[in-house]
């Protein structure tokens, strides 16, 4: 196979972790790679230890420069859950709910996000290393990441309301490549 740099993806070894967070057995996790490529993981981990399930998205690099200090942009909203299986086909346990996450870069002067959603109302993102990021259960079988808008809050107090749809960060490989001997691919959406 070919080496997956050539396509404007990073090698695993090549990723950094920028923000992690744990809530009960769940454990999310955002990297970046050398060139601002994004990953992503979820974990559940069993209560005894070891992995339950999990998945991830990958990035190609960002045709656009670093977002101003007062921005935000988005580079994935996705979902994985009981009926809506994520692209690597994996099911998290049947308790009806659906993990939905969004996330993106922060500016410098970025201190707060909130996430509006439909099924669960506000959800505060965690803002850390120009990374925002917010996670989410909802129940049923549709994921809720439809028309999402966030509000921002700035250093000096300021907020601004944005809809994460039309911030969504451009990628190299826009149209997303075919692949040798795997045909095309896609992101999360």
């Amino acid at each position: 196979m070919d080496d997956m740099r050539d396509y404007g993806y990073a090698s695993a070894k090549d990723f950094h972790a920028v923000l992690s967070e744990r809530r009960g057995p769940f454990t999310f996790t955002v990297m970046r790679g050398p060139q601002g490529q994004f990953a992503d993981c979820l974990l559940q981990t069993r209560w005894w230890g070891g992995l339950e399930s999990g998945g991830g998205t990958m990035t190609g690099t960002p045709t656009t420069g670093p977002v101003a200090a007062d921005r935000i942009d988005t580079a994935i909203s996705g979902a994985v859950g009981p009926s809506t299986r994520s692209i690597f086909g994996i099911d998290l346990p049947g308790d009806g709910q659906i993990r939905n996450y969004t996330y993106g870069r922060a500016g410098s002067d970025v201190t707060g996000v909130v996430v509006h959603t439909t099924t669960r109302g506000d959800i505060a993102a965690s803002v850390q290393n120009g990374v925002w990021v917010a996670w989410w259960p909802s129940p049923g079988e549709r994921p809720d990441i439809e028309a999402l808008t966030a509000t921002t809050t700035l250093r000096d107090g300021r907020t601004e309301q944005l809809p994460l749809d039309e911030l969504r960060i451009p990628w190299s490989d826009a149209g997303w490549p075919e692949i040798p001997g795997e045909g095309p691919t896609s992101p999360a959406s």
